[in-house]
């Protein structure tokens, strides 16, 4: 792609993490010292592991065999499954309630004279009202690894950022450790993008020539009255050949990411007390309020009012 379309795919994708209201935390931070080994229960979030140093065996549910994540690999478990780490697939696992309770008590588990295995385990979690297919179409389980020999020195940089702010934590880590799971997300995005062979998905879509363009015009005017038509004129394809290729990548046909894509920007702009309804729905590309509301039932199974009140309270 041109210098041009990757600058794009950048601007979409800070465009989509921003409605998504990305928030991340390190739940687990430790040096551990052989034998250890830790499950984790099922988690409705997506999760993350960081090898700092020394190595880590992971299985996880659906996975033939457990996994060797050595110093400088991270893995991304999109779907949040039942999964555990170890040094040794052989070795016995506590429950990770188990493992935090003895922290909390300040009596950590699997201590010894020296650490076989620096690790951080964390979370991404995403406003629960709204649905993006970035996340949903990624593959269950995303692995960051240096599969060249060169090193990735951004994965290098932000782990110690995550590990400096839980050990120092000084006042404002929670945002702080917020915007550093942002940084992460963003980056294991980037890594996808350059992978070879890494097509699939929505991160294909923001790499993809084609309906990076649609994309593009979708995110930067919703209220246009964009149609099959336009759309494909504007990728350079034929009708048919942009709604299977945006189908395939996007996951969804191009009306109903227009329609997901609105209804999202509605519902941000009714954190604005002083927004009209009517207002709202000219900004995001409906002829009335009317029209406005019986979208966002459809999308949200509550009206505007309901959300906006929603809304009002979270911030308190």
């Amino acid at each position: 792609m041109s210098d041009n379309s990757e600058h794009s795919s950048q601007d979409l994708l800070s465009d989509i993490i921003r409605s998504v209201r990305l928030t991340g935390s390190v739940f687990f931070r430790s040096k551990l010292s052989a034998p250890w080994g830790i499950s984790l229960p099922a988690a409705d979030e997506p999760r993350f592991h960081i090898v700092l140093g020394g190595q880590a065996w992971l299985h996880a549910e659906n996975m033939a065999e457990p996994f060797l994540m050595r110093a400088g690999t991270a893995m991304l478990l999109r779907d949040g499954e039942a999964h555990w780490i170890a040094d040794n697939p052989a070795t016995p696992k506590v429950s990770s309630e188990t493992a935090s309770a003895a922290v909390e008590r300040g009596e950590p588990l699997f201590q010894g004279e020296s650490a076989d295995c620096h690790m951080l385990c964390g979370y991404f979690r995403f406003d629960r009202d709204i649905s993006h297919p970035l996340i949903s179409t990624l593959p269950e389980r995303n692995l960051v690894a240096d599969e060249d020999g060169n090193g990735l020195d951004w994965l290098k940089r932000t782990a110690a950022l995550m590990d400096g702010e839980v050990v120092d934590a000084q006042p404002g880590s929670v945002a702080m450790m917020d915007r550093i799971c942002e940084l992460f997300l963003i980056q294991i995005l980037r890594h996808l993008m350059k992978r070879d062979g890494e097509t699939a998905g929505f991160v294909g879509a923001l790499d993809d020539a084609y309906i990076n363009k649609a994309l593009r015009q979708i995110h930067a005017d919703p209220a246009q009255a964009w149609n099959l038509e336009n759309l494909s004129d504007i990728a350079g394809l034929s009708r048919s050949a942009f709604a299977k290729r945006f189908h395939e990548l996007v996951g969804m046909p191009p009306k109903s990411y227009l329609t997901m894509w609105r209804m999202q920007k509605a519902r941000s702009l009714l954190r604005n007390p002083y927004k009209l309804l009517e207002q709202i729905a000219t900004e995001v590309g409906y002829s009335s309020d009317v029209a406005l509301i019986r979208a966002f039932q459809r999308q949200f199974g509550k009206s505007p009012t309901e959300m906006r009140r929603e809304l009002a309270k979270s911030i308190h």
